[in-house]
């Protein structure tokens, strides 16, 4: 299969546990692009948790940002398309927050806004490359859009968390894991999936001519849409059953090593 676009999660994906993309990833990117093949990173993190990385920045591509809520075109760091959640929801699901005390990050214009500033919150800023701004209530939010909620707190409460709200957000909304740690809530018509829909439409690429790589639960839309679906070796157990391949683990250059196999 001639693949014409290649889409990868960077978090448990493309990045090591130590959040570096490795020079045999670098490498594998280049090796791809070299070949005309479009390079497109998918991430749930914010546009700077993307741009941090000079590699990426330096490939002034198209990168899909926030589960695909934007996406920012790296040349000229120029919005392309945007998809925030409703303001009836949005309220919902922070107020919900608020009441069971957990950690919420919201994004809002690509800036993080927090309920507390403690070392979980500081984390995620610090993944992003950004520094929380707190908030207490709903009504210190600015009034503008919400791009992002997240949810930060203990693997084993995220799973009852995840449980209750798939129960109770709307129609609406969509809520994943994006880490065991990490639920996220995002408009339902976005989705890594969707966004990457819109980019292969700009560059006239069939979805069967795309290789995308993940390894968690919101990146089982795009391991679908795309031809060829690649879950890593650390991937969820779920995302390797929808997966038509899985390579080798994130810290084992399973990018770089299906990318050498399928292309």
């Amino acid at each position: 299969m001639p693949y014409q676009m290649i889409a990868t999660d960077l978090d448990g994906t493309l990045l090591d546990d130590n959040k570096q993309i490795s020079k045999e990833n670098q490498k594998a990117v280049c090796y791809a692009m070299d070949k005309g093949i479009v390079f497109v990173p998918c991430t749930g993190r914010a546009v700077q948790g993307i741009t941090r990385f000079p590699f990426l920045v330096s490939l002034q591509t198209l990168a899909v940002a926030y589960n695909g809520g934007m996406i920012v075109n790296l040349r000229n760091n120029e919005i392309v398309y945007h998809c925030p959640l409703q303001k009836a929801d949005d309220e919902f699901i922070i107020q919900a927050g608020l009441t069971l005390d957990t950690n919420i990050c919201v994004w809002i214009d690509n800036r993080l806004y927090c309920n507390r500033i403690n070392a979980q919150t500081l984390k995620y800023g610090s993944i992003n490359g950004v520094q929380p701004l707190l908030f207490h209530e709903y009504a210190e939010l600015p009034e503008n859009a919400v791009t992002k909620i997240l949810w930060y707190d203990t693997e084993e409460k995220i799973v009852g968390y995840t449980q209750s709200m798939e129960k109770f957000v709307s129609e609406n909304v969509t809520c994943c894991t994006s880490m065991p740690c990490f639920l996220e809530f995002f408009n339902s018509r976005t989705s890594k999936a969707l966004a990457l829909a819109h980019i292969a439409d700009r560059y006239h690429i069939s979805p069967k001519n795309i290789m995308a790589f993940g390894d968690e639960k919101n990146d089982m839309s795009m391991l679908a849409f795309a031809g060829m679906g690649i879950a890593m070796a650390n991937a969820r157990d779920e995302v390797k059953e929808k997966a038509d391949f899985i390579t080798l683990s994130n810290n084992r250059n399973g990018f770089a090593q299906a990318v050498y196999r399928f292309v």
